[in-house]
């Protein structure tokens, strides 16, 4: 008989498993999981595709003998909690019947079951009951909405989870009351005894937990309640009046630390982790050396000889993000700065992932203009703390792997400003040295169109600047203390930032000069312009992330865009316009070679080879933009590119470093925030709520999530629609799939019409559209697709041209992509055209 792995109750067969799980609410596209033999929780990606499996390998396996549940058995049976948590129940009995308002339990011939004389409860303790039950659940929820800063979803989520907790309850306690009941050989007071202990352990359900100590004292037990550490910075004496009397009062200036050794260490004894740094790690190894893939490939890296020992790398990102209104009388006053720590050791869809990139240590922006602050004072703990890591690692116990694992501060990141303020370098982006890379004089930097290597700053001639102590010889304001962490240093161990230098800054300045340029040639006018942004088919890619309407002020066009609308805009302003300028137009050259150079900097996929023709690109570019802006000088983010090229062998692709993911993180610090009444010790009440979210995450262990899904339907092979036309390697006639509507794996999301890049044909990429979602064997992701033709690539609009075609189906696996990211078509003036994030 198949068994319930949410009651596990044992059904007497598969029609009425299929009704006994839809009644408790199990969506179309929940996992089920298997509770059978040595199966162990093995989980599948629907009930259909359970049932096959249970067919299979569990139809002709003996039952389980039946008989009475004891009271720790259904303790047992109650740590189903730790099961998917969006799961709903009701209650149920163990022959699958509902136990409802509405249905007596009835005999059950099949499990010899005897008649429960329901005349023995009356109708007017059955109603008391359900009036309580209903009451309380009534003003439960309405308490939730009375908590005003509490969002609806957020509501839900509670009630969802309260629903599955009292059905837990009830599933569990339903069995073992009934065996009870109808074992005829257990004594009365023993039946009597065993339910007052069953139904007083409910009675006060959160008795072990019902206070903040008492929770986060069993969390410290379990191992997954890390508390933030208080940090001294410094005491100020203010100025306060109080019952008319003027007074210096002592206030102490309070950071707060999160120990990051022991973040590492339960992050890294997480179910399946350490497995997967390992097989990364192998991975990595083994790359061709000719191209550049990650910051483990990078030249900078691969310089480093560890002895034998195991060392991972850290990147730790640092930047301000304001708690109150940015724009309100307070602004500045509340301003906190974060430091997060990526994991570079992971793949890419990990180390992107906001659950695997850790909030570490907060303190108030404004501490760092005190007095008497500096800045060993604000980060002399993080210093010390990497220090340790490198010298003495942590001890760590997973299935393939005990001992030592050490780690080093690989890569410094952050926007411009934020960098200069904590290594130590000038904050004036006009002074005579504003560049932390190389030493050139601003009057150069202005002018300067590719890197001039003996201006680089390394670790000799920083030593020799720093000695001179002066500002505006250098360009440096002090010695930078995160010099003391041991294989770190300021002028070798900062990584670029794509986001803050391009999408805030270079697709800026390009667009402004050229929209100018063609508007005032009469190419088109504003109006037009921004009549072709609001009717633009962005797709369902990039819909999320419209640019607003443009406007020109002072001379200049204003974007009123986010980073992420920007580079929407950037990306399609080829496709948007081109129509409308001519072939060869010296300022519409501007724009396409900066897309020239994004497709090498913001590609995951970089050979050595591409690192000559992105300088050439870069020399080009400055030289045109400075041809054709009317002030005659480069921005300071324009001079960074000149240092890109540099940049990429020695860390690899710079997609890895960009701050786009990081300042998603403000977010929850913000939210927390904005929930909070009071300001006094802000760092620490943030803190506070961020120990239970790192709780949250290791009691979840969600961390590897790699396959989430939408509603299927269960079909073999020859019933799909698309079966005649099959092309290519095709499964086998009989072989079951899961058709989805959408599919999001390892972060990237998958819908029909989408695009993919499955090859090259002629030094032309190979698009496929994609018709259908396929899941097989529960965790393959597949695609129905049907080939475009790829015409050419059309250089004015920096995007290849397409058409349809043939009626051809082919079946391709996504681990055969050769570029995993979709795209979609546009078709602008009946064309129809692709273009993509990177260059292919």
């Amino acid at each position: 008989m198949p068994v319930c792995f949410i009651c596990k109750a044992n059904i007497k067969d598969e029609r009425l498993f299929r009704t006994h799980m839809r009644a408790h609410c199990l969506r179309r596209s929940q996992k089920v999981f298997c509770v059978e033999g040595m199966c162990d929780m093995k989980d599948y990606i629907n009930l259909s595709s359970f049932m096959r499996h249970y067919k299979d390998v569990h139809s002709n396996a003996p039952e389980a003998p039946a008989g009475l549940l004891g009271i720790q058995q259904m303790q047992n049976e109650a740590n189903v909690i730790n099961q998917p948590p969006d799961i709903p129940l009701i209650y149920q009995l163990d022959d699958g019947n509902l136990l409802n308002d509405d249905d007596a339990i009835l005999d059950d011939q099949d499990h010899n079951m005897n008649e429960i004389d329901v005349d023995q409860i009356t109708q007017v303790q059955l109603q008391k009951f359900r009036s309580l039950l209903r009451n309380e659940i009534d003003l439960f929820i309405g308490k939730l909405h009375g908590k005003i800063k509490v969002p609806r979803n957020v509501i839900q989520e509670v009630v969802d989870y309260s629903h599955r907790l009292l059905g837990i309850v009830g599933n569990s306690l339903a069995p073992g009351s009934l065996d009870l009941v109808r074992n005829a050989l257990v004594d009365r007071n023993e039946i009597c005894r065993h339910l007052q202990i069953m139904f007083g352990s409910i009675s006060q359900p959160f008795n072990s937990l019902r206070s903040e100590y008492m929770r986060n004292k069993t969390y410290r037990e379990e191992g997954t309640f890390i508390k933030a550490q208080p940090i001294l910075v410094q005491v100020k004496s203010v100025t306060v009046i109080e019952d008319g009397i003027e007074m210096e009062k002592a206030t102490p200036l309070m950071a707060h630390f999160f120990p990051l050794n022991l973040i590492l260490k339960q992050f890294l004894q997480q179910p399946g982790v350490f497995q997967t740094v390992l097989e990364f790690l192998e991975e990595m190894r083994n790359v061709d050396e000719d191209v550049l893939l990650h910051f483990l490939n990078g030249k900078r890296w691969r310089s480093f000889n560890f002895e034998g020992k195991l060392v991972l790398p850290l990147f730790l990102y640092s930047d301000d993000f304001e708690c109150t209104n940015p724009i309100g009388a307070d602004k500045g006053l509340h301003k906190i700065t974060g430091f997060y720590v990526s994991l570079p050791f992971l793949p890419l869809h990990l180390q992107r992932n906001l659950k695997n990139i850790f909030i570490i240590y907060l303190h108030h922006s404004l501490d760092r203009k005190e007095e008497n602050v500096n800045d060993n004072d604000l980060y002399g703990c993080l210093i010390e703390e990497f220090t340790d890591l490198f010298n003495n690692g942590i001890n760590i116990e997973t299935p393939v792997y005990s001992g030592k694992v050490y780690f080093m501060l690989a890569l410094m990141l952050g926007d411009n400003l934020g960098l200069h303020q904590i290594l130590g370098f000038t904050l004036c982006f006009t002074a005579n040295y504003p560049c932390s890379t190389c030493k050139v004089r601003h009057d150069e930097l202005i002018k300067q169109v590719e890197e001039d290597e003996s201006l680089l700053r390394n670790k000799q001639n920083y030593t020799q600047q720093v000695q001179l102590n002066d500002i505006s010889q250098t360009g440096i304001i002090e010695k930078c203390i995160w010099n003391e962490v041991p294989q770190f240093h300021c002028c070798e161990s900062v990584g670029p930032d794509i986001m803050h230098d391009n999408q805030e800054g270079n697709f800026i300045f390009t667009l402004d000069l050229v929209i100018r340029s063609l508007i005032d040639r009469k190419y088109f006018s504003l109006e037009e312009l921004n009549d072709v942004i609001l009717g633009f088919d962005y797709g369902m890619i990039d819909k999320d992330n419209k640019p607003n309407c443009v406007a020109i002020e002072k001379g200049r066009v204003v974007f009123s865009v986010t980073a992420s609308s920007m580079n929407t805009l950037f990306k399609y302003f080829g496709l948007m316009v081109g129509h409308l300028v001519h072939e060869g137009d010296f300022v519409w050259r501007l724009y396409l070679l900066l897309r020239k150079i994004m497709d090498i900097v913001y590609n995951r996929y970089i050979p050595k080879t591409d690192l000559s023709l992105l300088k050439q690109y870069i020399k080009e570019y400055n030289s045109l933009f400075l041809k054709l802006s009317p002030k005659k000088r480069l921005k300071n983010k324009q001079h960074h590119l000149v240092h890109y090229p540099t940049k990429l062998e020695e860390n690899g692709p710079p997609v890895y470093t960009s701050s786009d993911r990081y300042e998603h993180l403000h977010q929850i610090s913000k939210g927390i925030a904005t929930s909070i009444n009071s300001n006094v010790d802000l760092t620490g009440s943030i803190s506070t709520r961020l120990e239970l979210y790192l709780h949250s995450q290791f009691k979840t262990n969600s961390f590897l999530h790699e396959l989430e899904c939408g509603p299927s339907q269960t079909l073999t092979v020859s019933d799909l629609p698309e079966f005649q036309s099959l092309s290519g390697e095709v499964p086998a006639h009989d072989v079951v799939v899961e058709v989805v509507n959408w599919c999001k794996f390892k972060g990237t999301m998958y819908k029909p019409k989408m695009v993919l890049v499955t090859g090259y044909e002629n030094n032309l990429p190979v698009f496929q559209e994609i018709k259908r979602i396929l899941i097989i064997d529960s965790k393959k992701l597949f695609f129905l697709c049907a080939k475009l033709h790829t015409l050419y690539f059309d250089d004015h609009f920096h995007a290849y041209a397409i058409k349809r075609a043939s009626d051809d189906h082919f079946f391709i696996n996504q681990l055969d992509l050769a570029h995993y990211f979709p795209t979609v078509i546009q078709s602008p003036q009946g064309k129809q055209f692709i273009t993509y994030k990177y260059g292919l």
